[in-house]
């Protein structure tokens, strides 16, 4: 369920988590907005009921981008998408954190830079510019083409 409110993570894991479903049980486009509305909740609810009447009103069915669209504009808004993305392009392994940890936390923000993560030669190119300087330097001389 998902009641709105200004956690921007949490609605942008709850669509992660929808279309993961959605993935696995092979919904057709056509039923997945209809599945998804009935788990908003307080604000989210009433929102959609606003979204509704005025999509209707034009005597449009929204698809689910469309839907997804609307969501985050509500949401998860573009301004806090870039934030993220900032933050992933910005990220980098500080004295005091593992390897493992700086690899956590560049899969976590590595979502909100699809361009980065989709090609392994590129995803690993920017792992390794963010690794420490002492780590980084001893790696120089070989070229890593996947993460």
């Amino acid at each position: 369920m998902f009641e709105g409110g200004a956690d921007y993570l949490a609605a942008e894991a709850r669509i992660q988590e929808i279309e993961e479903m959605y993935d696995a049980l092979q919904f057709s486009e056509e039923v997945k907005v209809k599945l998804a509305v009935p788990m908003l909740r307080g604000n989210a609810k009433f929102w959609w009921i606003a979204m509704k009447a005025a999509v209707q009103g034009n005597g449009e069915q929204l698809t689910w981008e469309e839907f997804k669209d609307k969501f985050y504009n509500q949401y998860f808004p573009q301004s806090m998408r870039l934030v993220k993305q900032n933050e992933f392009l910005a990220l980098k392994q500080t004295e005091n954190m593992t390897v493992l940890e700086y690899a956590s936390k560049f899969n976590e923000l590595g979502r909100f830079c699809p361009q980065f993560m989709e090609e392994e030669i590129s995803k690993a190119n920017r792992f390794e510019q963010g690794l420490r300087y002492g780590i980084r330097s001893r790696l120089a001389v070989l070229i890593f083409t996947s993460y």
